[in-house]
């Protein structure tokens, strides 16, 4: 398949499509008043395999994919099984749930650090970069969550696409596979919000979880393939964007609507303008 095919025209489909499905779907659950939520469980499938079909390309019938940052499919997968059908819950901040997002985040770091022959020189970072995609994945889903908790919704995923964003342009900084990967989350999370905006997505909180951890594991990656002197500081930022909107959403809880996503707006704004400028720019 083509470049454009792979980064647009399938993620569009499929989100498409299994949005659509969704909305049907969360009527019959709100009728039956099941407890296991199908709609949310298929917009975050759909969103997998929108961004997982780039990934895997060309090594889609591969069992072990030979690069290490494609293997962020599997734990993504494993959060979208496990986690996603808790989108609609109004008691998602418990130990266990937080418990399991910390084991699928720190198994997703140690799957996302490259090895073999040619990387023996970032061994040392392994560690550092492990921790900080575990530490970006928790806090990022649950800054995620309390914002939706907040009755952010129909906004909430602007926020996703700021972090994803955010790993787009790390990844325009080092390797060009990275950033088409990116192109299809953003394809993928673009068409979710706006059902979303539009009222009709049952679970837009549903991709929170495998968007935070291939968010982490793409600006990680990044930062292996980069051999440009990017400070410290200006991974941070990327890793904990989410949060960090989140953070100044928080600030204006009380005010309304529109106030909560112009300010959210402004703080994304103003991340991805210096993140582009560091890394792109300067």
């Amino acid at each position: 398949m083509s470049t454009t095919t792979l980064c647009i025209i399938v993620p569009f489909v499929i989100t498409a499509v299994c949005g659509f499905i969704a909305c049907l779907l969360a009527k019959r659950w709100d009728e039956g008043n099941t407890t296991f939520d199908w709609s949310a469980i298929l917009i975050a499938f759909g969103w997998w395999v929108s961004v997982s079909i780039r990934v895997l390309s060309p090594d889609w019938f591969s069992i072990w994919p030979a690069d290490a940052w494609k293997m962020i499919v599997l734990p993504m997968l494993v959060s979208v099984v496990l986690l996603s059908s808790q989108a609609r819950s109004k008691h998602r901040s418990t130990p266990g749930l937080w418990a399991l997002v910390g084991m699928i985040a720190v198994g997703a770091a140690a799957l996302a650090m490259p090895s073999g022959e040619g990387w023996e020189d970032t061994l040392p970072l392994h560690r550092t970069w492990a921790a900080a995609i575990a530490i970006s994945v928790i806090g990022n889903s649950w800054s995620l969550d309390r914002m939706s908790q907040r009755g952010a919704d129909r906004w909430l995923l602007l926020v996703v696409l700021a972090g994803l964003g955010c790993a787009a342009i790390v990844g325009a900084a080092s390797f060009a596979s990275l950033v088409e990967c990116c192109v299809a989350a953003i394809v993928a999370t673009v068409v979710l919000s706006v059902f979303a905006a539009w009222g009709k997505l049952p679970a837009p909180s549903a991709i929170i979880f495998p968007s935070a951890l291939f968010s982490a594991c793409m600006i990680a990656s990044g930062r292996f393939f980069s051999y440009a002197e990017i400070p410290a500081l200006a991974y941070g930022i990327a890793l904990a964007s989410p949060s960090l909107i989140a953070f100044s959403d928080l600030l204006v809880a009380k005010q309304s609507v529109v106030v909560r996503i112009v300010f959210a707006a402004l703080t994304a704004s103003v991340i991805v303008a210096g993140l582009g400028y560091r890394f792109l720019v300067v």
